[in-house]
């Protein structure tokens, strides 16, 4: 079975068994919040009719500067690839819209720094609970 991007709706969020060091964000996003990242360049990743990634980019600058964000299930070594992959093609679309991404990365979460590097992130220092990572056309 191919993999499919389809247009994310908030409820896939409910079917996403995401990675244990993001569960505590996922319950941040609100019922509203969904509805508004609906309407934003917003997608979901489906592979063998599992959900497996949210993502989207969320405008902070028309046309200048974007947030990324993503919320991806457990996968093993093989699958990550094709996620990799295709998500890889979502961000390389969103860097030809906004000269400037930007992806927070909740401190301490190891395998998000290593993917935000993979993706093409740098790492720019921020203070709080989060890390920022951009990416520059």
């Amino acid at each position: 079975m191919a993999t499919r991007v389809l247009k994310f709706e908030g409820w896939h969020l409910d079917l996403i068994a995401v990675q244990p060091m993001q569960k505590a964000e996922l319950a941040k996003v609100t019922p509203m919040l969904r509805l508004e990242i609906e309407r934003q360049d917003s997608w979901t990743l489906e592979f063998e009719g599992r959900l497996l990634v949210c993502g989207g980019a969320i405008p902070l600058v028309s046309g200048c500067r974007a947030l990324v964000w993503c919320y991806m299930a457990e996968v093993g070594a093989a699958d990550f690839w094709k996620v990799h992959r295709a998500v890889r093609a979502k961000i390389d679309e969103f860097a030809t819209k906004y000269p400037r991404l930007e992806m927070e990365v909740v401190k301490g979460f190891e395998a998000g720094r290593r993917w935000a590097k993979a993706l093409g992130f740098r790492e720019e220092p921020m203070g709080g609970s989060h890390e920022l990572y951009v990416r520059l056309r």
